[in-house]
């Protein structure tokens, strides 16, 4: 058979079909960068650089998250211990505003200059008016660590029972 051709742009009689639903607007959103900051000395801080490209602060900051996000929204932003400033900085630009913080305690030795950090930290941010569907839940998680920047299954769980889908 014949080549496959990819066309790369749209046909000059280009219309959009009705039928076609608009995209979803999310009420939940859990977000994992690939942080750059502090993650190149000494070969990698935790290795993230030999497991997957990292982004800068701003091309964090300029990911469409606030165009997929409800005008009523909870986040869930992963940080390193480091850059939680930076998370911060990336939540005002996504259309949030920080609320507190979820703790995943490794019971393990970790990385670090200072201290050896055997968390991580999730920052949790809301935009618009969209309380928790359940207010028992506590702000911190133990649990081993598995495959690199893997997060823990049950950590799932606690966004289903506190926050709304899609």
């Amino acid at each position: 058979m014949g080549k496959h051709i990819v066309e790369k742009a749209a046909p000059v009689n280009y219309r959009v079909p009705e039928n076609i639903p608009e995209t979803p607007k999310f009420r939940t959103i859990v977000a994992d960068p690939p942080w750059t900051f502090n993650q190149t000395s000494a070969g990698g801080y935790g290795g993230a650089l030999g497991h997957y490209d990292l982004m800068s602060l701003d091309r964090i900051k300029e990911m469409p998250v606030a165009e997929m996000a409800d005008e009523n929204a909870h986040l869930y932003l992963w940080v390193t211990n480091s850059n939680i400033d930076e998370g911060l900085e990336v939540i005002k630009a996504w259309g949030f505003r920080y609320i507190t913080m979820f703790h995943w305690i490794k019971p393990k030795m970790g990385v670090g200059n200072y201290l050896r950090n055997a968390s991580e930290t999730c920052l949790f941010a809301v935009r618009g008016k969209l309380p928790p569907q359940c207010r028992n839940q506590i702000n911190w998680l133990i649990s081993y660590p598995t495959k690199h920047s893997e997060k823990p299954r049950e950590f799932i769980s606690i966004v289903e029972r506190v926050s709304p889908g899609p």
